[in-house]
């Protein structure tokens, strides 16, 4: 291992010299040089530096939709398979509508009797209108004739809307992308016979993602939409994604006392999949330059934060103050102590 012997360097010890108390060398002139190894220490020095929160979370499609059988019929043929990209309004599913255009028939057929029953009704009622004028008919006859044409006038406006309904299953006979995107998942197979709201296939749109991670709900008030993510996804090496927070969930989850947010990631080329798993981090400020240590550097007690200044050969205790904190990096910012 690399060793490193300070006379006039500016550096701090890290917390793997801790386990005995920090010793104030002798004069120089009657000590020996202060020899220490790589992993000692930590060099002062000035860096970009931006506070941020460690984050993990799954990628899910920002659009994805379940399609469902609007009808009851069977499947007369599918044209996909999962892993296939469609087009907005391509057709990707076909149901044989025998079975629906008789069912459709049958019911304006009985549309047609039902509406022979309103005219005969209303034809009756103005001609015993016309008898109980010339006293031919009692006043119940003549009521029991205006309600039997409000019923007849129900039943036609019920029946209509059974055609309305038979009618709408024709047109919904053609399954069709409602946007472009990729087939994720295939329920059905031609022949097999379906119910209404049935599943049939899942589709999604990858060219843009959607990032759910959980921060603590102590970081809450410094959680702000417009915010940059940037992570890392296992299989595509130190390559690093980016996003940016587009809402943020305003309840906390009851168990674990977080936070969930939601960032939107570009996805241009399709090369994030949905349900990936991701580890990365939350820019809460816009970087700026500052004095910049490792966390292991730093030391408490009762009389505030300090570090071991390792000067000129001399070990010194310095008192600093602090300013933001990194837990991404784990590392801080110090305002003032070491210079």
């Amino acid at each position: 291992m690399q060793r490193f012997t300070f006379q006039t360097s500016l550096v701090v010890l890290l917390s793997a010299l801790l386990a005995t108390p920090p010793v104030i060398a002798a004069p120089p002139a009657q000590a020996a040089p202060l020899v220490l190894l790589s992993n000692d220490i930590a060099i002062v020095e000035a860096s970009s530096f931006s506070q941020s929160l460690a984050i993990t979370g799954t990628l899910q499609p920002w659009q994805q939709t379940q399609l469902s059988a609007e009808i009851e019929a069977a499947v007369e043929d599918v044209y996909v398979r999962p892993g296939e990209a469609v087009k907005k309004g391509q057709v990707l599913l076909r149901f044989d509508l025998r079975d629906v255009k008789a069912r459709l028939a049958a019911q304006q057929a009985q549309l047609d009797a039902t509406k022979a029953q309103l005219d005969l009704a209303r034809k009756n009622l103005t001609r015993n209108k016309d008898l109980l004028q010339q006293n031919f008919i009692s006043q119940n006859t003549f009521e029991s004739t205006e309600n039997q044409l409000q019923v007849n006038e129900a039943s036609y406006r019920a029946q209509a809307a059974q055609v309305d309904i038979a009618r709408k299953a024709l047109s919904v006979g053609e399954v069709r992308a409602p946007f472009a995107g990729m087939v994720a998942d295939r329920s059905v197979n031609p022949g097999q016979r379906v119910g209404l709201n049935a599943k049939l296939l899942n589709l999604v749109d990858l060219s843009e993602l959607e990032l759910e991670a959980n921060v603590p709900l102590a970081q809450a008030a410094a959680v702000k939409e417009g915010q940059m993510v940037t992570f890392t996804v296992e299989g595509y090496g130190p390559r690093r994604f980016d996003g940016k927070v587009v809402r943020v969930n305003p309840v906390a989850q009851t168990g674990s006392r977080m936070l969930t947010l939601y960032a939107r990631i570009p996805n241009p080329a399709n090369e994030l999949k949905g349900g990936m798993f991701v580890q990365g981090q939350l820019w809460l400020a816009q970087p700026q330059q500052a004095l910049v240590l490792p966390l292991s550097a730093l030391r408490r007690d009762d009389a505030g934060d300090y570090v071991l200044l390792v000067k000129n050969g001399v070990v010194e205790r310095r008192k600093v103050k602090l300013g933001i904190v990194d837990q991404g990096s784990r590392r801080v910012a110090v305002n003032s102590g070491v210079l």
